[in-house]
């Protein structure tokens, strides 16, 4: 057996199990969340990750992740964080199953926007009459 041969075979199961942004770009992309006022509780995709200000490290994902703020006193925001197109993905001209990869893996995309503010609006006092 030709051991050049052998030692091929672990480079081209890389190659074909991967896609280029699955490996040359992070999984994960840093994001500031500040609000005013400040010490709103996120909600990453329904889950709480913690208070702002805050940076996370949000996994890049084909459809664009859904932030949500919620404080006592007043009315929870949405906020849809923007993503774009990896453009280390176009490598993958070069070797079709790594589009695949990389769309499947949400490595094709990749935040466009890092750092968001939002302005909590303060819900009314209830009136008594």
């Amino acid at each position: 057996i030709n051991m050049k041969k052998i030692s091929l075979i672990p480079i081209l199961i890389a190659m074909v199990c991967s896609g280029c942004a699955t490996l040359f770009s992070p999984s994960h992309d840093p994001v500031t969340i500040n609000s005013v006022p400040p010490g709103a509780n996120i909600f990453l995709d329904g889950q709480r990750v913690g208070k702002t200000p805050m940076t996370l490290q949000v996994k890049r994902q084909l459809t664009p992740p859904r932030l949500e703020l919620k404080q006592d006193g007043y009315h929870s925001q949405g906020i849809i964080l923007q993503n774009s197109f990896n453009t280390v993905a176009i490598l993958d001209i070069f070797f079709w199953p790594g589009f695949i990869i990389d769309a499947a893996t949400g490595s094709i995309m990749k935040a466009s926007v890092f750092n968001y503010e939002a302005e909590l609006e303060p819900k009314e006092a209830s009136r008594t009459n």
